[in-house]
């Protein structure tokens, strides 16, 4: 929906793009990704003020917006955010309390996504 609508910003380039002129609202990172790009969209979360979160492997993440395998996508409308950002939180939140439940059966535990 939010790619349909144009609301939905992918690529490196337009991804900077988009946040040094404070049109990007959330950042949706693949769970994938490079350390090293991670940590660089981490970055520009931070010195942008954008919240973001890790969801989803590269090829789904594309596959959302129609396109192929992304490391992360941005979202520009407060309507996509808004939608995005509880749930992100509720599985960011799932995910720890069931890791640290893995950890004192000394089992690991599956991404969730």
């Amino acid at each position: 929906m939010a790619h349909k609508a144009g609301t939905a910003i992918s690529g490196s380039t337009p991804l900077k793009i988009a946040m040094t002129q404070q049109r990007l609202l959330y950042l949706i990172l693949a769970n994938d990704i490079a350390p090293s790009r991670a940590q660089e969209y981490r970055n520009w979360c931070t010195r942008h003020n954008v919240p973001w979160t890790i969801l989803f492997p590269q090829a789904e993440l594309g596959h959302l917006i129609g396109k192929t395998s992304r490391s992360a996508i941005g979202l520009s409308a407060p309507q996509f955010r808004d939608l995005i950002a509880p749930a992100a939180t509720f599985f960011t939140t799932l995910h720890t309390a069931l890791s640290s439940a893995a950890l004192s059966y000394d089992q690991p535990i599956p991404s969730l996504v």
